[in-house]
């Protein structure tokens, strides 16, 4: 495949996600075309009513849309002046920014004319990444990356100067391993030679940036910070939770943990299991979001309150304590997982409410006795 095929197919299923962007300002354009990785202007260049171009792009049954290449992703646009006709360009570009998409959309069953495209443009893909992923192969190149990161940051945390060196005891305690167990773990992602200059004196900062460096051409390792965050936005059915839990103890600074947390307790089914993955620092990130955004989960704010974190929402408390007409209320509107919650937090509140007691016992003694039950 040529690469200016490539590129109009992988622009092609770009535009079946995306309608195409129109960029008007020249600077910008000339950008765009210096900095792509494949550029073809395709089509007929046309002329049209500048008044409403983007409202009328959004329309895929209007007659702009009939006049210009399908295949293009983006158009370009002479002037913008209101009123007055305005010539387009149409363009099929691959930039920095359609690499990711394409990386991040085509990672499982990928068409195998996709593949070849991007296989002719080098565009690295995830699918190897992916399968491993899936099947939970993942997690040993994943302890691999994490050793690498682990020498990657005794660069500035233990060697001060260009030429410093640290002791091997030193070293030995930063990364929690014996010699011959650190050196093992070299071996097992692929550093076969004998560190260079590590005595039973000294560690030199040398030899560590020459282990590093070798590292950094791991297989994966290149392509593992965008993967990590791919996955926390794939559909559901093809996450493996396993292996994002492992992901989450990652000491990857390009993974955005805290949002990740955040994202999950509004629209995710394993806050709690991620939650425990965080280190103290990170938990209290999320804890200082959740609070400022005044978080109302009845679920994981109670699995919050029995981690200690006793800010984040629980009004039902507040509510069974002063308002027991609003706690009503307030019980009535959840799911049966959220009462089972709230029954669990009244049973370990030292204030008690007897009137919604009573209202409890009368109208949900059943969940009463399951929570009851579930707490023995």
């Amino acid at each position: 495949m040529d690469k200016k095929t490539a590129t109009l197919t992988l622009t092609d299923k770009l535009r079946r996600l995306n309608a195409p962007q129109v960029v008007i300002n020249s600077v910008y354009q000339k950008k765009l075309v210096d900095n792509a990785l494949a550029c073809y202007q395709v089509g007929d260049i046309v002329a049209v009513g500048s008044y409403g171009i983007r409202d009328t792009l959004k329309n895929k049954n209007s007659n702009l849309h009939e006049k210009l290449e399908p295949k293009a992703n983006y158009l370009f646009v002479e002037n913008i002046d209101l009123d007055k006709r305005v010539v387009v360009s149409s363009f099929a570009i691959i930039s920095e920014e359609e690499v990711e998409q394409l990386k991040n959309t085509f990672y499982n069953d990928v068409p195998s004319d996709v593949e070849a495209a991007m296989n002719t443009l080098n565009i690295k893909n995830y699918t190897e990444i992916y399968n491993k992923y899936s099947s939970g192969e993942l997690n040993k190149i994943i302890a691999g990356y994490n050793f690498y990161l682990k020498f990657k940051k005794s660069l500035d945390e233990l060697f001060f100067t260009r030429n410093s060196s640290c002791t091997p005891e030193s070293f030995e305690k930063y990364l929690g391993k014996s010699r011959s167990e650190i050196i093992d773990g070299l071996k097992d992602v692929g550093f076969e030679d004998k560190p260079y200059g590590w005595s039973d004196i000294a560690v030199p900062k040398s030899t560590i940036k020459g282990i590093v460096k070798t590292l950094e051409t791991a297989k994966y390792f290149n392509l593992l910070p965008g993967f990590f965050n791919l996955v926390f936005t794939m559909p559901r059915e093809d996450q493996n939770i396993e292996a994002n839990k492992i992901i989450l103890k990652v000491p990857c600074d390009t993974l955005d943990s805290v949002s990740i947390l955040v994202n999950e307790y509004y629209s995710g089914k394993n806050f709690q299991e991620y939650f425990d993955c965080l280190d103290t620092d990170r938990q209290k990130k999320v804890i200082s979001i959740l609070e400022f955004k005044e978080a109302d989960n009845s679920v994981y704010n109670s699995f919050l309150w029995s981690k200690g974190f006793k800010t984040v929402g629980l009004d039902h408390l507040r509510l069974y304590k002063e308002d027991t007409k609003g706690f009503i209320e307030y019980f009535n509107n959840k799911s049966v997982e959220e009462r089972k919650s709230i029954i669990k937090d009244l049973m370990n509140c030292e204030a008690t409410n007897e009137e919604v007691v009573n209202w409890l016992t009368k109208n949900h003694i059943d969940l009463v006795r399951e929570v009851g039950l579930s707490n023995d």
